[in-house]
């Protein structure tokens, strides 16, 4: 871990240190700096399929472009997230190799107007399977907000699910 990015981790989370430190214990590739819309540039990431799995666990585009159900907020969380399968597609490894995509996101309304299912397939990807996400799966798991000086704080999930994806075939 650079020097930079630790000094971020313990500004901002309680146990980001360690967490990242375990999970480079347990062989991941943990990288810091993400932009969905580009991550297939960054150089340690790579731009080939070489991924089993890309994962984004609630994802959000932040707070400043108004309410939860408002059209335009809603249009701005879908550009995240289509940003960020375009550019998984390109990063996870082919289906028949046992490429997948993950998106833990919230089902409930207005979460549910993100059509999450939509926008995969518009990226090349078919949603192959929908999973209750359940807390009590994750010893551990603590969700954060990200941002505003709530960095280290949790958000509640209510209904929410692990939404899973693979590369269509003929795309």
């Amino acid at each position: 871990m650079n020097f930079v990015a630790e000094l971020e981790l313990e500004r901002n989370y309680n146990n980001g240190k360690a967490n990242v430190e375990e999970l480079e214990r347990l062989g991941c590739n943990v990288v810091f700096g993400v932009n969905v819309h580009s991550m297939t540039i960054k150089p340690n990431l790579g731009g080939s399929a070489t991924y089993d799995r890309v994962i984004f666990n609630f994802p959000h585009a932040g707070f400043d472009y108004g309410r939860e159900h408002e059209i335009k907020t809603i249009m701005r969380h879908q550009e995240l997230l289509r940003g960020f399968m375009k550019s998984a597609r390109m990063l996870v490894k082919d289906e028949d190799k046992g490429g997948e995509i993950h998106v833990v996101h919230k089902t409930e309304y207005p979460f549910s107007e993100w059509k999450l299912k939509a926008l995969g397939e518009k990226e090349g990807l078919d949603l192959v399977s929908e999973i209750e996400f359940c807390l009590n799966h994750y010893p551990g798991y603590s969700n954060k907000r990200g941002s505003r000086g709530y960095n280290d704080s949790s958000f509640p999930i209510g209904k929410s699910c692990t939404f899973i994806f693979k590369k269509q075939f003929f795309y």
